[in-house]
This record gives C-alpha cells, sequence and structure tokens, in this order.
C-alpha cells in the first residue's frame, strides 16, 4: 500500500486466486508479461493490470533491490531467504515503484516487507464474503446494512482501513483473540479511558498517508498543520495507557 507505506507478502494456491484478489481489496496488478491466467482473472475482477518483462521477477533482483530499498546487507532480518517464492514478486514491485514516482521520492515511509501468515487467519473466500455481507449486502451491493457499516464507528482514517482487514481476516490463533478481547474488555470495564481515548482520537490525522506524501515529495501545508494535533495526541495516549506508577 504505496499511501501508507505497508509491505506485505502473500502467498495462496492458483485455485484460491480469485478468493485471494478480492479479499485484498486491490485496485492495480503487477504481473509478468507472459502470465496469461493472472491477466484474466485479474480483468475478470476489474483490477487494473500492468505487465513487467520475467526478469524483474528473478530473485537475484528481488534480493538487490530489498537490500538497497532497506539499507541492509542481508534479507534474512525479514525471514526472508533468497531462494522464497516473496523475493522475486517484492523485488518487481518495487522497481515498479521507483520508476512510476517521482524521481525525487525515496519511498523512505515503505516498511520492511511482512510474511502474511495464513494460518493465523480464518480463510474466507470470495462468496463467503458476499454472503455474510461483510463489505458489501447482497441486494444492493453497498456498504449501507454490511457489516462493516455496522461496525464502523472508528475515530480514525487508519482505524477504519484496519477494522476492514480484521472484519475480512478474522483471527484462528486462540493466543491472538483472547489478547484482542482483553484489550476490549479493559476498555469496557473502565469507561472514562474509553472516553479519553475517543477524544484523543478525534484528532489524529491520516498519519500513515501524511506520512508517504512527506516521502514521495507531495505534502501540502494542510497536512504539516495537520501533524501537529496528531503528534500531541501521540505523547496524550502515552499518559493515558501507561501503567499507573505506584
Amino acid at each position: 500500500e504505496l499511501s501508507t507505506g505497508s509491505f506485505e507478502l502473500h502467498t495462496c494456491n492458483v485455485d484460491r486466486l480469485d478468493d485471494t484478489l478480492e479479499r485484498l481489496g486491490l485496485s492495480e496488478v503487477i504481473i509478468c508479461d507472459d502470465d496469461d491466467s493472472m491477466h484474466n482473472q485479474a480483468k475478470r475482477l476489474g483490477i487494473a493490470v500492468t505487465t513487467r518483462p520475467s526478469w524483474m521477477f528473478s530473485n537475484e533482483e528481488g534480493v538487490t533491490l530489498l537490500q538497497s530499498q532497506f539499507n541492509v546487507t542481508t534479507i534474512d532480518g525479514f525471514g526472508l531467504r533468497q531462494d522464497n517464492v516473496h523475493v522475486g514478486a517484492a523485488g518487481a514491485l518495487l522497481a515498479y515503484l521507483h520508476q512510476t514516482q517521482d524521481g525525487s521520492a525515496n519511498l523512505q515511509h515503505l516498511r520492511p516487507p511482512v510474511i502474511h501468515q495464513d494460518n493465523s487467519f480464518v480463510a474466507l473466500d470470495a462468496t463467503t464474503l458476499r454472503s455474510l455481507e461483510i463489505e458489501q449486502t447482497i441486494r444492493g451491493n453497498c456498504v449501507e446494512g454490511s457489516l462493516l457499516w455496522v461496525m464502523q464507528r472508528c475515530k480514525t482514517a487508519m482505524g477504519k482501513r484496519l477494522l476492514r482487514k480484521w472484519l475480512c481476516e478474522p483471527l484462528a490463533d486462540r493466543n491472538a483473540i483472547q489478547e484482542r478481547q482483553s484489550t476490549v474488555s479493559a476498555f469496557i470495564d473502565d469507561v472514562m479511558m474509553f472516553e479519553k481515548v475517543q477524544d484523543c482520537l478525534n484528532r489524529v490525522q491520516d498519519v500513515a498517508r501524511i506520512a508517504g506524501r512527506v516521502s514521495m515529495g507531495r505534502v501540502t501545508p494542510r497536512d504539516i498543520v495537520a501533524l501537529g494535533p496528531s503528534i500531541a495526541a501521540g505523547s496524550d495516549f502515552v499518559l493515558l495507557l501507561s501503567p499507573p506508577t505506584m
């Protein structure tokens, strides 16, 4: 996600490709110029397709670009090996970004790549997402009336994006589920803290996308002004959520 700097690496079986593309909500894919199957599937889902030569997807090219982008001598720290299936695709994506963005953009807001662990989430196929009306209703194909619409009470744009991700990728790990439940319980038990946190969130702008615009040289005076109260709110969060001192 160029606007926020999120960099996730996914894998899926060929027969689950449609489901994965729809669940991720992609607007564009970069594919090898001889991958007709992927091209047809993406077009059928209304996703823009950009083709690149096969050499751009080589693992050797991927390793070089990842090391250069994140200023590292090895990609082992990202949980990657040189023969990993993610490497070539990650490198092709980085090359495409550098080719299409303004020359002054250094893309420093991009976070190191994270391998998406499919076994940590319940895999929902496209049919299930539609049947459960998670993002859109079946009849009207609109957000209003969907589960996302019902639960969307987030105060920030970042929270809204995260909620969509959580609904489309329900947790499968018991410990992670219990940890999330404990967080919810803490806010339910302490209404005053909950209200103060909400007040802080009301002052937070879309910091992730502002950081992206700064990195790409597209920041506006309005963005800079918006950072002030957002940063101040961060200090308040620290005070609110820190354990009481004895």
